[in-house]
């Protein structure tokens, strides 16, 4: 049987799992569509127009959305190779 803690470690496992997807999905699907919705030049226009400082570099609000949809896409996918890698301890 097991104990709790490990229970809710493998559902929290499986959400970011079912996250990560769902960012890699979205993310492709949106780049490879034209905009339709009125209002959608409007809001990535303001999103490339707005620029912020982080850590020394100047970037858009558009490429910081796309950019941390990616990264965490290729998070999902490094932890992924890891759990396949390093299967589960045997239990005692």
């Amino acid at each position: 049987m097991r104990c709790r803690a490990q229970v809710l470690f493998e559902v929290g496992a499986w959400a970011w799992v079912v996250t990560g997807i769902g960012h890699l999905a979205i993310t492709a699907l949106l780049l490879g569509r034209p905009a339709t919705p009125a209002a959608e030049p409007a809001v990535l226009g303001a999103m490339r127009a707005h620029r912020m400082t982080m850590m020394g570099l100047s970037r858009d609000l558009l490429g910081l959305f796309r950019g941390f949809s990616v990264a965490m896409g290729l998070v999902l996918a490094r932890d992924i190779v890891r759990f396949f890698q390093f299967p589960p301890r045997a239990r005692r």
